[in-house]
């Protein structure tokens, strides 16, 4: 039984933390490409991605309950799991609201194109956006990496 809760939570991880991490930096390029639907696309992704990560947290928590050598009080638990909390509320705090915002101005803009030139006040909204959203997500890739090395080596109590 164990081995089989491993198992979902580490696919589970894979496939839902793998877009959410990307949601940022895909938001970010399209906001230099001026893509309005890869935006919204984004946008849809990361917050599917973000609401569906709690099915990882369920799982690792499972992983934990069921296991015969870790404990919630284990270091290395606490402190991915605390990771764990910080890039939910990077992403469902920031990221995702970012995207939805990217996409409507982008959208916006589209519009706003086909009668008039964009004033570079809206330019200069967008490309800052899109520089938080990149250092959204480069914060988010760091947590994912620290709270794999995390599980991997398991140290502070293996």
């Amino acid at each position: 039984m164990e081995r089989f809760v491993v198992l979902v939570h580490v696919l589970a991880a894979v496939l839902l933390i793998g877009p959410l991490v990307l949601a940022g930096f895909v938001g970010r390029r399209a906001i230099r490409k001026n893509d309005a639907d890869e935006a919204r696309q984004a946008f849809v992704a990361g917050r599917w991605a973000t609401a569906g990560s709690i099915v990882v947290a369920l799982f690792g928590a499972l992983a934990v309950a069921v296991s015969s050598r870790y404990t919630f009080a284990t270091p290395w638990v606490i402190i991915s799991s605390t990771l764990f909390v910080v890039l939910l509320g990077v992403s469902a705090g920031y990221t995702v609201p970012a995207l939805r915002k990217a996409a409507r101005l982008l959208q916006q803009r589209s519009a706003v194109a086909a009668l008039d030139e964009p004033d570079g006040v809206e330019r200069e909204r967008l490309s800052a956006l899109g520089d938080r959203l990149a250092g959204a997500a480069g914060l988010s890739f760091v947590i994912v990496c620290v709270i794999v090395v995390l599980m991997v080596y398991r140290p502070f109590g293996s």
